[in-house]
């Protein structure tokens, strides 16, 4: 059984249709502040300011509008590392504004399936609010699947209280077999067919890594081959070519050899001819 951790929240924020150019906001995240610039000319820039920055951070953000307020936005917050959030927002009107700014923040949970749970809580009374994060569990059964939840955080190991949404066991382990009854039967099917997997994806791992050394082997085979030939080439002699030449330099040397008894003998021929 493997497990997905995840912490989700959706913050919503609204200025009571009350901006001036120049107002800001401050959105705190683990301790961590994401301010909008002074240069935002209205909410929206503002709040699509804190999208930006936060996108660049471990967490994934995505404002949309909501529909009460009409002048709110919402913005979902995703954590895939499961620790906990602490949240809380401020905004600081600018000086000489016209109006005065109503801000108002809210954050509520969401489940590691997208719904939301535990309602929302405001961000500017001066607290902080924490969301806490979800784990899924995948089960032996492809078709089932367990939620727990972490009232505390999922990044510290101790003291960490888990609740299930499913009352299926966890203890799913070879050792844990008993076919004495009905449903332990159904489960030890569960369990073996799980174990059966397990080997089958394990051969499937180990299959692909040996393919892959096979493929290697045979690469270098064809290096070396491809290596001794050129090492041939170079080293040994091109035995046709040299005969070649060797009876090309035999043949010129019995026309030179030729032509000097030739020449030796014409002053006995001309002699010869007088006489």
């Amino acid at each position: 059984m493997s497990g997905l951790a995840k912490t989700s929240a959706e913050v919503v924020l609204t200025d009571g249709a009350k901006w001036d150019s120049g107002d800001t906001i401050t959105l705190t995240v683990n301790s961590k502040e994401y301010k909008s610039t002074s240069n935002s000319t209205t909410f929206k820039d503002a709040v699509e300011e804190l999208e930006e920055l936060l996108g660049s951070s471990p967490f994934k953000a995505t404002v949309s509008p909501v529909t009460s307020p009409s002048t709110g936005f919402k913005i979902t917050l995703v954590d895939t590392s499961g620790q906990n959030m602490i949240l809380s927002a401020t905004a600081t009107e600018v000086d000489g504004g016209s109006n005065d700014l109503d801000f108002k923040a809210t954050a509520q949970p969401v489940t590691y399936t997208g719904g939301t749970k535990e309602g929302s809580k405001p961000l500017t009374t001066g607290s902080e609010v924490t969301v806490v994060g979800d784990i899924q569990w995948v089960g032996l059964d492809k078709n089932d699947t367990y939620t727990m939840k972490s009232t505390d955080n999922l990044l510290a190991p101790s003291n960490i209280a888990i609740t299930g949404t499913k009352g299926d066991s966890v203890n799913n382990s070879l050792n844990s077999i008993n076919i004495s009854t009905y449903d332990g039967a159904q489960q030890a099917i569960k369990i073996l067919d799980h174990a059966i997997a397990d080997v089958d994806s394990n051969r499937g791992t180990l299959g692909a890594i040996q393919n892959r050394f096979q493929h290697t082997i045979y690469n270098l085979q064809n290096v070396r081959e491809n290596m001794m030939g050129s090492r041939s080439r170079i080293k040994d002699t091109d035995y046709a070519s040299e005969m070649s030449k060797l009876t090309r330099d035999q043949v010129l040397k019995q026309a030179s050899m030729s032509g000097l008894n030739r020449a030796n003998t014409m002053q006995q021929e001309v002699l010869a001819l007088l006489q």
